[in-house]
């Protein structure tokens, strides 16, 4: 008999038997490996949080013991404790009193990192009053909620920004567009409200003289800013981007917006000429090793991994576009991703963008259009641009398939839309016109063309504003942008962090880290005291990269 026919008379219960104490054991062999990695993690941790704590200097004359420093703990990420012990190095507060805040998740392990490093704890929910409280607040505040645009126009509970809360309820709700009839939502901001008052209390309680703090959008972080603000507290948001420390101090509520750290028109019209000339050669050389695959960045691993090149030919022969007209490709953006983090859009959020750039566009058949899926999508893996797109799109509107890989396609449109994503420095640095949605983080700059409005971008879409005699002018614009926003100063050398995204991973080697770049942690540690004790430039790195004259690439493998 064939094993074939062996097999076929096997009894269905054995079979079914065997199945399931492969399944039994393909669980408990897993489980055992997240143990052992949870336990390798630990003492990884372990080892790190000793190096922080000798990393600190001798007590130091300069601080004064009364001092008190309060420290974000509601994020827990190694290079955030790295780069706020950067900072408190930098500071000199050996001497003085640290106090953290606890939030809403990893309290455990945060706790014992706050014990080893002689940080005093403070959590949140301690400080939080009964749900009952803001019951009838919260209900106030919501029967005054016909729409979701609605709450961009709200004032909120404390004054707190209603663009803090209406991306925080997107970050939720993991939804391009808050939902208003959301089961969770009077929930939400009943939780929201406790938060709020729960972080006024603590800054209040704590009476820190400096607040560091790993964001400046969502909460409890922004709470806890504002709180800080209220009291006249100095504030050191210590951000990282691209691999390079992207802190800056908040003074006022229009700190708030991630803006300080990017180079502003009059920031590149003020260059020198030879400022100006290494900025371009640095971002071209940049921009051409991240086109390469070579960028470590969350976004652009994900970018990297479309491998199929499709040319101009090809796309059309993929869409059966036979007119010979020009191709534009349309960027969407990621869904939930706090949005309004560099401050007021034209659109209420990327669904209503998305929503109102398609009605237009089918409107428009003198030109073919793309629409290309964000890459985080892959990474969030909640949402993506296919699910928000009607089952049938009109002939001359074709979505890019996520294996399309993003450098041939640039090389094979007339032009490219955003709101305001990453890939409108690229595509403006190769010669190829961006119209962007809102003014974002680099529409003042002079290499993207910004429209003013709402409802002049909408009219820009049916116009030829890919035809221009600007082409070169705004490249070398956009070289500048690359430069300044992606790469550091000369003396940085190789002294570039791993991407938060790494996690976990960021301990492995850390020590080898440190003792391969004592020279230029030596001279950041000097540059923040300095940039800290000036009051010309809030954002650290525009400070870096204002005062140097040659510059060093960024992070690439």
């Amino acid at each position: 008999m064939s094993i074939e026919n062996e097999s076929q008379n096997i009894p269905r219960k054995t079979v079914a038997r065997l199945a399931r104490k492969f399944h039994n054991a393909s669980k408990l062999l897993f489980a055992k490996f997240k143990i052992r990695e949870r336990n390798h993690d630990g003492i990884q941790r372990q080892q790190f949080e000793k190096i922080l704590k000798e990393f600190l200097p001798v007590n130091s004359n300069e601080t004064n013991p009364d001092d008190c420093f309060l420290i974000d703990g509601c994020w827990d990420n190694p290079n955030w404790w790295w780069r706020c012990h950067l900072i408190l190095n930098a500071l000199n507060t050996n001497g003085a009193k640290k106090k953290g805040v606890l939030g809403f998740s990893n309290n455990e392990k945060v706790r014992t990192t706050f014990d080893k490093l002689d940080i005093e704890p403070y959590e949140i929910k301690d400080f939080c009053q009964p749900k009952k409280n803001y019951i009838k607040l919260a209900e106030g505040y919501l029967n005054q909620i016909k729409t979701n645009g609605d709450i961009l126009n709200l004032a909120f509970h404390r004054d707190i920004p209603n663009f803090i809360i209406y991306d925080w309820l997107l970050k939720r709700q993991q939804s391009p567009s808050v939902n208003i009839k959301h089961k969770m939502l009077t929930e939400d901001i009943v939780l929201a409200m406790q938060t709020i008052d729960a972080c006024y209390e603590i800054i209040k309680v704590t009476k820190p003289k400096v607040l560091v703090i790993s964001h400046a959008c969502g909460l409890p972080y922004a709470a806890l800013i504002m709180a800080a603000l209220q009291k006249k507290i100095k504030i050191i948001v210590g951000h990282a981007e691209y691999s390079l420390s992207r802190f800056w101090k908040i003074e006022n509520q229009s700190d708030l917006p991630y803006l300080a750290n990017v180079p502003s028109a009059k920031d590149i019209n003020a260059l020198t000429y030879i400022q100006r000339k290494n900025l371009i050669e640095t971002g071209k050389a940049y921009l051409k090793r991240r086109k390469k695959g070579f960028a470590v960045d969350i976004g652009a691993k994900y970018k990297d991994k479309a491998k199929e090149c499709y040319e101009r030919g090809d796309i059309k022969r993929h869409f059966n576009w036979e007119k010979n007209q020009p191709i534009i490709v349309i960027y969407s953006m990621s869904w939930f991703d706090y949005p309004h983090i560099y401050g007021d859009l034209y659109f209420r959020d990327p669904l209503d963008w998305l929503e109102s750039t398609l009605r237009k566009i089918n409107q428009i058949n003198n030109c073919y259009w793309l629409l290309r899926p964000h890459p985080m999508d892959q990474w969030y893996q909640k949402l993506t641009l296919h699910d928000l797109l009607p089952n049938e799109l009109p002939k001359h509107i074709g979505l890019v398939p996520f294996s399309w890989n993003g450098d041939a396609l640039m090389e094979s449109v007339d032009g490219m839309v955003t709101m305001y994503g990453t890939a409108g420095i690229e595509y403006a640095a190769s010669g190829i016109p961006v119209l962007v949605g809102s003014k974002g983080w680099y529409g003042d700059c002079g290499f993207v063309v910004c429209p003013k409005s709402r409802d002049d971008y909408l009219n820009k879409l049916g116009e030829k504003w890919w035809e221009s005699d600007k082409i070169e002018e705004r490249k070398e614009l956009a070289q500048i942008f690359a430069g300044w926003h992606f790469c550091g100063p000369d003396w940085q050398q190789n002294f570039f962090m791993k991407d938060d995204s790494a996690q976990s991973q960021i301990y492995f080697d850390f020590d080898k880290f440190l003792f391969n770049n004592k020279e230029p942690i030596k001279v950041e540690m000097e540059t923040i005291k300095q940039w800290f004790t000036q009051n010309q430039v809030s954002g650290y790195h525009s400070y870096k990269m204002k005062a140097a004259s040659d510059y060093q690439l960024g992070n690439t493998n």
